[in-house]
């Protein structure tokens, strides 16, 4: 029986490329050089071998590393580059979710820059110096008339901690409707566990709109919240109802605000 170390074995097996051990589809060139699936996708639209040869249309598959791969008792690589945890291979996926040098957007809605997880904190504290930090889960943006005719808007950042877990109150203008949401700095799986509700009203024009859903994790941009139906959504009609005049709001050209109100609790 022919038999291998391991550190030989995991070297064999490890895309030539990444220097990780692949955990999904290996490809193969003409001259059977193997890449994993993840640095194939990243070569130029001609795609040739990094040693210079051919692949096929599509490539073909490098089924015997993946097999050695699959039925190994290897441990596996994190994908994220900094980040040098080992693991088993069924574990990485998971670990990879929640990684703190994965990259996530700014939950700034007028940044929405990549930064790792590790990093975000930073980021915030050096490029959103005007961040309203809430004691309280409220938010009051102020608004002009012209903010009713837009088609694009962003009120800045809203941060808040309960429990020292940090939130983010959105209020964000896309395609002329309001979207409103929280988010948390944490991972998919940990969001789920989280719901919230939002609520604003104008008790003198009689008028009060509400939604409850899940708080949404630090991974999703702007634009995949909006996919997922998750927030409270209001159109002009609502919010010239909505709106509140205050002396407040009155600074810089502001004639009023809306008041949201959320309540953030475990799912």
């Amino acid at each position: 029986i022919l038999t291998m170390e391991a550190a030989k074995l995991k070297s064999f097996l490890e895309c030539p490329i990444c220097f990780l051990l692949p955990t999904g589809r290996i490809f193969s060139c003409v001259n059977s050089h193997h890449i994993c699936e993840s640095c194939y996708d990243k070569l130029p639209w001609a795609r040739k071998c990094p040693q210079g040869c051919d692949y096929d249309n599509p490539p073909r598959r490098a089924r015997g590393f993946e097999t050695l791969i699959e039925n190994s008792s290897l441990k596996g690589n994190c994908s994220k580059p900094g980040c040098n945890v080992e693991m088993k291979k069924d574990d990485i996926a998971a670990h990879e979710r929640k990684c703190i040098f994965r990259p996530v957007p700014c939950p700034d809605s007028a940044c929405q820059k990549d930064v790792l997880f590790k990093n975000i904190d930073q980021h915030i504290r050096e490029s959103h110096k005007d961040k309203i930090i809430k004691s309280k889960p409220r938010i009051e943006p102020f608004l002009r008339d012209a903010n009713l005719n837009e088609q694009n808007r962003h009120w800045g950042l809203y941060t808040y901690q309960e429990n020292e877990i940090q939130f983010y109150l959105i209020i964000v203008k896309r395609n002329y409707h309001w979207y409103s949401w929280v988010s948390i700095k944490d991972d998919p799986v940990a969001a789920s566990t989280w719901m919230f509700t939002a609520k604003t009203e104008n008790l003198g024009n009689r008028m009060a709109m509400e939604y409850s859903g899940l708080v949404h994790p630090i991974d999703l941009k702007v634009e995949e919240i909006i996919k997922t139906g998750q927030y409270l959504l209001l159109n002009r009609s609502s919010v010239e109802k909505l709106q509140v005049v205050s002396e407040e709001a009155g600074q810089d050209e502001f004639k009023s605000l809306i008041n949201i109100t959320f309540k953030i609790t475990k799912a």
